[in-house]
């Protein structure tokens, strides 16, 4: 966990359909890429979707796809 008055990075995960279309986004903040990862996997993936992706700012740090 980051110190008192410190920033945790913010990662982006992207919802997509079976067409790779983002069909939504949430924000969460985290201390590294495997805290993200997990926390994503627990998220409610919208039932057009097909997966997600989990981006730190410009970086791909996790794809998961249903197929």
């Amino acid at each position: 966990m980051a110190a008192y008055g410190t920033h945790l990075p913010i990662y982006r995960i992207e919802f997509v359909d079976h067409g790779e279309n983002v069909r939504g986004t949430d924000e969460i903040a985290c201390d590294a890429d495997e805290e993200a990862t997990a926390r994503a996997h627990n998220q409610n993936i919208p039932s057009i979707g097909d997966g997600f992706d989990v981006w730190r700012q410009e970086r791909l740090v996790y794809r998961h796809r249903g197929r």
